[in-house]
């Protein structure tokens, strides 16, 4: 078995540089919502901090971790909580209904093929978890690798090699891509507990058996899913593993 610190779990696309702001959860977008959003705003007193592991992910170090005793749930920036503190993400509310460890391998900006490369590395080399969780991202987006790293492209995104330009060019080939993802991530995880769900409305008719999730709250950058929904999703996934 290769060291926890062999593993390619790629760093996140930005590090956390001041743990009160990440992302799309800028103060500068904060500071414009305050002045949009009601008197009884729960972000005019909520904190939200972002605490990181030595990789930049939001959970422990990942030598910490007790894998064979954990779920593990995948995906971008909703599943990584941006706009939320650590006590309203999807892998806090999980953690607290089911009692076991959650670990959040969410990365913002990510694809659904790279939720599948931080998959594949954990199988290859670590004890099975409890159960995996994925959080499917849109189909829209791809990785390109690196020597040093992979660039998430979306069309926020004009990368380097205008990948993902091309990827986005042909809808039939972005949707192949996403329903071939998914039927992969099934196949390798069919001896543990499973579960995935989807924000995207754009994916439900691509992916119609995944679960899709209708957000109902917003986080501080009034962008991402807020703690109702997150509370939402962790409940489905809890009562889809029979936890």
């Amino acid at each position: 078995m290769k060291n926890i610190e062999d593993l390619q779990f790629f760093p996140l696309r930005d590090k956390v540089e001041d743990i009160n702001w990440f992302d799309q959860d800028s103060k500068e977008l904060y500071k414009k919502n305050l002045k949009s959003q009601p008197t009884d705003w729960i972000y005019r007193n909520k904190v939200v901090k972002y605490f990181t592991n030595s990789n930049g992910y939001r959970t422990k170090e990942f030598k910490d971790i007790n894998w064979a005793k954990s779920i593990v749930i995948f995906g971008c920036s909703h599943v990584f909580g941006v706009g939320v503190s650590e006590d309203e993400t999807i892998s806090y509310h999980l953690s607290d209904m089911a009692k076991v460890n959650v670990v959040n391998m969410g990365v913002p900006g990510s694809s659904p093929m790279f939720s599948l490369h931080n998959s594949l590395m954990m199988l290859e080399s670590l004890p099975n978890p409890i159960g995996v969780v994925f959080g499917w991202s849109s189909y829209l987006r791809c990785p390109l690798y690196l020597n040093d790293k992979v660039v998430h492209c979306g069309s926020w995104n004009e990368d380097i090699a205008s990948l993902g330009k091309s990827w986005r060019l042909f809808d039939s080939h972005a949707e192949s891509f996403l329903k071939l993802t998914r039927i992969n991530a099934i196949q390798l995880w069919n001896k543990i507990r499973y579960s995935d769900f989807t924000l995207f409305p754009s994916n439900k008719n691509i992916i119609p058996e995944c679960k899709f999730i209708k957000r109902v709250d917003s986080a501080r950058d009034c962008v991402h899913s807020g703690t109702v929904t997150n509370e939402m999703i962790a409940k489905y996934i809890a009562e889809s593993m029979s936890l």
